[in-house]
């Protein structure tokens, strides 16, 4: 899996598309109900979570040089569909 790269200096926004999450449902109208961000190992934070339509976005900063991260979002739907979708990230300086 290719690595997304990152800055130890850097705050980025990473976002999820579920349009096409969403629309395979066949049911119209399912909304996502709750977003949950997690990032492995510990160490990075995250902030400014939020959900707007079929889109979830989050900040990460505060990365490590040398480190490699996996930052995850896991979605449920209000039809209790669950999913996520995940970067592999690899810290360093620039």
């Amino acid at each position: 899996m290719p690595y997304r790269l990152i800055d130890p200096g850097e705050t980025l926004d990473y976002a999820c598309d579920w349009g096409d999450f969403l629309a395979d449902g066949g049911s119209s109208g399912d909304t996502i109900q709750t977003s949950l961000w997690s990032v492995e190992p510990p160490g990075p934070t995250l902030t400014g979570a939020s959900v707007l339509g079929g889109i979830t976005r989050v900040f990460l900063s505060g990365a490590q040089a040398g480190q490699v991260y996996r930052l995850t979002n896991t979605a449920t739907t209000a039809l209790g569909r669950t999913a996520e979708q995940s970067w592999t990230l690899r810290c360093e300086n620039r």
